[in-house]
C-alpha cells in the first residue's frame, strides 16, 4: 500500500511502514501534500502532486520529477493533476485541474495536451469546463475510455483524440444543501455493464448513467433519513464496489451507506455502532484483490474476505415484550427436503426456522418451562426429526411436533405410550437413527431410551460399569451415532462405551490403551464419530488421535501445531463433513481440515461474537455457532477459498557500520568488507486483513543449523561479527494453522576476507617464497642436474645391450623350429612340399639376416615375416590349419616402426598350443587395424584355449616350451621405457555362453602418437 504522508512516500504491508524518501525529498518533490497514484506495468509509480508529476522507481528507490515535460508553453510544472490513468500501452493520461488532458509517452519523452473543447486554445484554463476528475475503462472498445469531468461523463478516442459528452440530466438536483445545478463534479466512476455507468458527485449524490442513450439518473441521499440527529451535507468523497455487486457509499457525513444498485436503496450504518456519532469518511476504494479499504479520521479500515470470517445473524426478536433473556442456540436440524434450518433456542419461545440465506421464516411455540434457571421460557436443547416426519426437541422436557401441527407439545400428553417421559428429568442427548427411531440420553441416570417411531415401543439402554482403569475423564458425555455401521457410542464421566444396534451388543471402548500409554495419567478426553464411523479423540493438551471402530487401535496421531492443527488449549471438537473438525479453544473456535491439513482460526477479529461459544454445531456442509441471541455460520465451501501460502519479503538489511539496503532483490549477492560484519534484516509480509496471525521462520545460514521461528511482534534480528564468507538468509512464513510449504525467500551476501586473506595477497608471498627458494638452490640444481644425466646415459647403454641380447635369443629359437618342420617333411618323403618349404623358408632367412641388426623393423617387414611363417606352417601341416591375414588399407605400414619380431611368437602359440591339439584342426588370423590413432595387431585363433592347453602340457609332458611370448613382452616393456610408445598387450581367451573355450585372442596396440 503506498501514500504520501507529511514525511513523504511510504508504503505500508500491514506489519511494517517504510518510507522511501528523506524529509527533504518529500518538501523538494511535493509529496508532503496531495497526490494521487497510479501504477505502471513495471510496478513503478506516477504520483501526482500539486507542481506536476513525479516518477518513482521501485528499483532502487529513485523520485524524478517530470517537471521538464512541456506541451507548446504549457509546462506539466505549472498544472495541478487530479487524476491519472496508465493503458496498457505505457502511455500516461494526466487529468488536471482546469488544463484538460495531458498524455505522456514515457519512452518517447514526449507529452501532449487536448483540451476538452476542441476549438479552444492551449492556453485555455476554465476549472468547471476543462477539468478531468477520473478515467474509467470501457468494455465495448479498448481504444477508448471514460472521462470524469465537473461538466459531466465524457468518452475520449484514443486514436483520434476526440471527446464525446454523455450527460443528459433526467433528474432535478434541487434539494442538494448549497448546490449548484450547473456543475456535476465526478469524483469516482464504475461501469457495471456495456451500459450502465455508476458515478458520485461531491454534493451528495449517487448517479447512474445509461451510456445508450445518455441519460442521467440522480439518487440523492439527502432524501435518505438516517438515524443521526446529526444529518450533516452528505459530501460523497468515493465510493467501493462490494463482492455481492453493492457499492459501498462513503459519505463524509453523518455515516457510510451500503447502496443497492437492484433496488436502488441506500442503508447508512455506523462505522462506530452508534449512529449519534459522524463517522467523517474521507475516503474507499478497492485494492487488486477486491478487499475495500476506508479511510475516516486518521484510522484506516479494510474489509475482511467472506472466505476468512462468519457471518453473523442475530436472532428474530419474535416478542418484544416477553422476549427479555437472549436465546441460547444449542441444537440444529436441517431438513433437506424443505431447504430449513431448524433451531433448538434455550431461554426463548420456541424453536426457530431459518432458510438457507438465515432468513428468518418463522417460530414454532414449544411449552414454556419455569424453574430454578427460567422462569417462563424454553428449555430446549437437542432437535431431530424421526422417520415418521415428527419433530423431536429436548432439554428439561420433551416435546413433539406432529406433521401439520403448528406448535410443540408434550411427548407424553400427545402419545399415551411415551406418558413415562413427564416423570423423567432433564435429556443430555437426542438423535435419530438411520430407521428413524429416537435415541434420548438421561442426565442423572446416563441410561438411553431408543424409542420406536411407529409403536412407541421402547427399550433400555443402562450404563455399564466401567471394566478399564479410570484414570482418565470424559469431558463430554453425549451420543454419537454412527449411521454406516449402526453403532451408537454413549458415556459416562470415565469410560466410553460402543453399542451395535442391531447385535445388541456392547463394548467399551479402551480409551487410555488406544491413544497411547504416556498420556494415559489424569487426561481428559473429548469425542466424537467422523462420517466414516472412526473415532475422534481431542487430548486436553496434547492434540487429536483417531481410533478404528473395530479394533479400537490408533490409527493416526495429530499433535498441537503439527500437519497445519492450530496450536491452543482446547476443550471440545465436533467432527463435520469428510476432512473436517470443529474445535473448540481458548476464546477461538478452529476450522480444521485435516486432509490438506490447515486450519483457520476464528476469533473476535474475524466474526466471532462471544469468544465463550454456547454452541458448536455442523449442519447442511456450515460450521455453526450459537452465542446468546446471535448464531454465526461459515460455508466450508469458502475453506477453499483461502488462502494458505505467504511468501515474505526481506524488508530491509543493514550492514553496520555500512550501508542500508532497501530492497534485496536488487542487492543480492553484496560483497560486505571484512569489518562490515555486523547485520541487522528485518522481513514481513503483505498482510492487512490478519498480519498479526503470521508466523515466521528465519535462518542464516553459515550460522544456524535450524530454523528459528518467531511472531509479527519480533521481525527484525541482528547477527554480529560474521566470520568472512558467504551467507544465505533464508525467511519463510504461515498463518497460524497453516504449513510452511510455502516458497522460501533468499539473499545471498558476502563478507570479504581481510586483505592479507585474500587469494591474490596469499599468492603473490607463496610466488615470492618459492622464488627465494628457486634462487637460493639454482646451483645446486645444476649439480644435480650434471650427476643425473651422466647416470642415465650409462642406463639407457645398459637397456640397450639387454635388448641386444633378447633379440639374439629368440632368432637362434625361431630358426631352430623352421628347420625342424622341413626335417619333418624330408623324413616324410614329401619332396615338392620340401623344395616349396624351402624356398619359403629361404625367403623368411632372408628377411631376418636383413634386420638382424635392427632394434626395430617396419611393420612392413614384420607382416612379411609372419606371412612366410604361416605360409611355412601351413605347408607343414597340410590341412590342418587355415590362416588369414587382414591388413587396413588406410595404414601405411613402412610408416610404423615395431620391435622385430614382436608378433611371431604369438603365432607360433596359437599354432602348436592353440590350433594343433584341436582333431579338426582350425584357423588363425592375423589383422591389423587403425582405431582411434592406434595402430592394433590381432591374433585370434579358435583353438582349444591356454587353460586346455597347459592341462595338455602336465599331462605328456611335451618339450615344445616356446619362450617367446615371454620375451616379447619384456621387449615391449623396455621399448616403452626407451621410447616412451605405450604399448599394451591384451590376452583374451574366448568362451561361449556355457563358458567352453572358443579359443584366445591376443590384442597388441601401439600408439604412435
Amino acid at each position: 500500500m503506498w501514500f504520501c504522508t507529511a514525511k513523504g512516500l511510504a508504503s505500508f504491508d500491514g506489519t511494517e511502514l517504510e518510507y522511501h524518501c528523506s524529509p527533504e525529498q518529500a518538501v523538494e518533490y511535493g509529496l508532503n501534500g496531495y497526490a494521487c497514484f497510479e501504477e505502471d506495468r513495471f510496478h513503478n509509480l506516477y504520483i501526482g502532486v500539486n507542481t506536476g508529476v513525479v516518477y518513482f522507481q521501485r528499483r532502487p528507490d529513485l523520485l524524478v520529477s517530470l517537471d521538464s515535460l512541456k506541451s507548446g508553453e504549457i509546462s506539466i510544472k505549472d498544472i495541478r493533476v487530479n487524476s491519472i490513468k496508465v493503458d496498457v500501452n505505457g502511455l500516461v493520461y494526466l487529468g488536471t485541474k482546469s488544463r484538460g488532458l495531458f498524455i505522456y509517452d514515457p519512452v518517447g519523452k514526449s507529452m501532449s495536451h487536448f483540451n476538452i473543447e476542441k476549438n479552444k486554445g492551449f492556453k485555455w484554463d476554465d476549472w468547471v469546463h476543462n477539468s478531468v476528475k477520473c478515467f474509467s475503462d470501457c468494455r465495448t472498445d479498448p481504444n477508448k475510455f471514460w472521462v470524469g469531468t465537473m461538466n459531466g461523463v465524457y468518452l475520449f478516442d484514443k486514436n483520434d483524440k476526440s471527446w464525446t459528452r454523455k450527460f443528459i440530466i433526467k433528474d432535478s438536483l434541487t434539494g442538494i444543501p448549497g448546490y449548484t445545478k450547473v456543475y456535476y463534479t465526478i469524483e469516482k466512476m464504475d461501469q457495471l455493464n456495456d451500459s450502465t455507468i455508476w458515478f458520485n458527485i461531491w454534493a451528495g449524490a449517487f448517479c447512474k448513467l445509461n451510456t445508450n442513450t445518455g441519460l442521467v439518473k440522480f439518487l440523492t441521499l439527502g432524501i435518505e433519513k438516517s438515524k443521526s440527529k446529526n444529518q450533516g451535507h452528505y459530501f460523497i468523497p468515493s465510493f467501493a464496489k462490494l463482492p455481492d455487486e453493492k457499492y459501498l457509499i462513503g459519505v463524509n457525513s453523518p455515516h457510510p451507506c451500503v447502496f443497492d444498485p437492484v433496488t436502488e436503496k441506500f442503508t447508512f450504518f455506523s462505522l462506530t455502532h452508534n449512529m449519534e456519532q459522524v463517522d467523517n469518511v474521507l475516503n474507499c476504494t478497492n485494492d487488486g484483490n477486491g478487499n475495500v479499504w476506508l479511510l475516516r479520521n486518521g484510522s484506516l479500515m479494510v474489509s475482511q474476505p467472506i472466505d476468512s470470517r462468519l457471518q453473523l445473524v442475530k436472532l428474530q426478536d419474535v416478542d418484544k415484550k416477553n422476549y427479555i433473556i437472549p436465546g441460547e442456540p444449542r441444537g440444529v436440524y436441517f431438513d433437506k427436503k424443505e431447504s430449513r434450518y431448524y433451531f433448538a433456542v434455550r431461554h426463548s419461545l420456541g424453536v426457530f426456522v431459518y432458510d438457507t440465506s438465515f432468513k428468518f421464516l418463522k417460530l414454532i411455540p414449544t411449552p414454556l418451562f419455569t424453574n430454578y434457571y427460567t422462569n417462563n421460557r424454553t428449555c430446549t436443547d437437542h432437535i431431530t426429526r424421526d422417520g415418521s416426519g415428527r419433530l423431536w426437541v429436548t432439554g428439561w422436557e420433551t416435546y413433539v411436533l406432529p406433521p401439520g401441527s403448528d406448535k410443540f407439545d408434550h411427548a407424553g400428553k400427545l402419545y399415551k405410550k411415551l406418558s413415562w417421559l413427564n416423570k423423567r428429568g432433564e435429556f443430555i442427548s437426542l438423535l435419530s437413527d438411520k430407521a428413524g427411531n429416537i435415541l434420548l440420553q438421561e442426565r442423572q441416570t446416563g441410561n438411553i431410551f431408543i424409542i420406536d417411531h411407529k409403536t412407541f415401543s421402547v427399550d433400555t439402554l443402562k450404563l455399564p460399569k466401567a471394566q478399564h482403569s479410570s484414570v482418565y475423564t470424559i469431558g463430554d458425555q453425549h451420543l454419537c451415532y454412527d449411521s454406516v455401521k449402526n453403532l451408537l457410542y454413549y458415556g459416562s464421566s470415565n469410560a466410553l462405551f460402543q453399542y451395535d444396534l442391531k447385535s445388541k451388543r456392547n463394548r467399551e471402548v479402551p480409551l487410555e490403551d488406544s491413544v497411547g500409554q504416556k498420556d494415559r495419567a489424569g487426561i481428559t478426553y473429548m469425542y466424537d464419530i467422523d462420517l466414516k464411523g472412526r473415532i475422534w479423540v481431542l487430548q486436553e493438551k496434547a492434540g487429536l488421535r483417531v481410533i478404528d471402530s473395530y479394533s479400537f487401535k490408533k490409527i493416526n496421531t495429530i499433535e498441537l501445531g503439527v500437519n497445519g492443527l492450530f496450536a491452543t488449549n482446547y476443550s471440545g471438537l465436533v467432527c463435520g463433513p469428510e476432512g473436517y473438525v470443529y474445535l473448540m479453544g481458548a476464546n477461538v473456535i478452529v476450522l480444521y481440515n485435516y486432509l490438506v491439513k490447515k486450519s483457520v482460526v476464528f476469533d473476535n477479529t474475524n466474526g466471532l461474537y462471544i469468544p465463550s461459544a454456547i454452541s458448536v454445531m455442523n449442519a447442511n456442509n456450515r460450521l455453526i455457532i450459537g452465542h446468546k441471541g446471535h448464531i454465526n455460520y461459515y460455508d466450508l465451501g469458502n475453506f477453499i477459498k483461502s488462502s494458505f501460502g505467504l511468501i515474505p519479503r526481506i524488508q530491509t538489511w543493514v550492514s553496520l557500520p555500512g550501508d542500508i539496503y532497501g530492497d534485496f532483490s536488487i542487492n543480492d549477492g553484496a560483497r560486505l568488507r571484512h569489518n562490515d560484519n555486523d547485520i541487522t534484516f528485518s522481513f514481513s509480509v503483505p498482510e492487512f486483513i490478519f498480519p498479526e496471525r503470521v508466523e515466521y521462520a528465519y535462518k542464516v545460514d553459515g550460522v544456524d543449523r535450524n530454523w528459528r521461528y518467531t511472531s509479527f511482534l519480533q521481525h527484525k534480528f541482528t547477527y554480529y561479527n560474521l566470520n568472512p564468507g558467504t551467507y544465505v538468509i533464508q525467511v519463510k512464513a504461515q498463518y497460524q494453522g497453516g504449513s510452511w510449504e510455502a516458497p522460501v525467500s533468499k539473499f545471498t551476501f558476502t563478507v570479504k576476507n581481510p586483505y592479507w586473506k585474500e587469494w591474490w595477497f596469499i599468492s603473490f608471498v607463496i610466488i615470492l617464497v618459492v622464488g627465494l627458494v628457486y634462487f637460493a638452490y639454482k646451483i645446486r640444481i645444476n649439480t644435480v642436474r650434471k650427476t643425473e644425466q651422466n647416470r642415465l646415459r650409462h642406463e639407457m647403454v645398459i637397456r640397450d645391450m639387454e635388448a641386444q641380447a633378447l633379440r639374439a635369443q629368440m632368432n637362434p629359437h625361431f630358426i631352430f623350429n623352421c628347420l625342424n618342420s622341413i626335417k619333418v617333411l624330408i623324413q616324410d618323403k614329401e619332396n615338392e612340399k620340401g623344395i616349396l618349404y624351402l624356398t619359403t623358408f629361404s625367403k623368411l632367412i632372408r628377411t631376418l639376416f636383413n634386420n638382424a641388426d635392427k632394434k626395430e623393423i617396419t611393420l612392413f617387414d614384420e607382416v612379411e615375416t609372419c606371412k612366410y611363417y604361416l605360409q611355412l606352417e601351413s605347408m607343414r601341416f597340410d590341412s590342418r590349419f587355415a590362416y588369414m591375414v587382414n591388413i587396413d588399407p588406410q595404414i601405411d605400414l613402412k610408416s610404423v616402426t615395431v620391435p622385430a619380431l614382436v608378433i611371431q611368437p604369438f603365432i607360433e602359440n596359437a599354432i602348436w598350443h592353440g590350433i594343433m591339439p584341436r582333431a579338426k584342426g582350425g584357423t588363425v588370423t592375423l589383422s591389423v587395424r587403425n582405431i582411434n590413432k592406434t595402430v592394433q595387431i590381432e591374433i585370434d585363433d579358435n583353438g582349444i584355449g591356454r587353460e586346455a592347453s597347459r592341462q595338455n602340457k602336465n599331462s605328456s609332458g611335451a618339450e615344445h616350451q616356446s619362450k617367446g611370448v615371454g620375451l616379447t613382452e619384456a621387449r615391449l616393456k623396455l621399448d616403452n621405457l626407451l621410447n616412451q610408445r605405450d604399448a599394451q598387450i591384451k590376452i583374451t581367451d574366448k568362451k561361449d555362453i556355457h563358458g567352453e573355450p572358443l579359443g584366445t585372442n591376443v590384442l597388441i596396440i601401439l600408439n604412435e602418437e
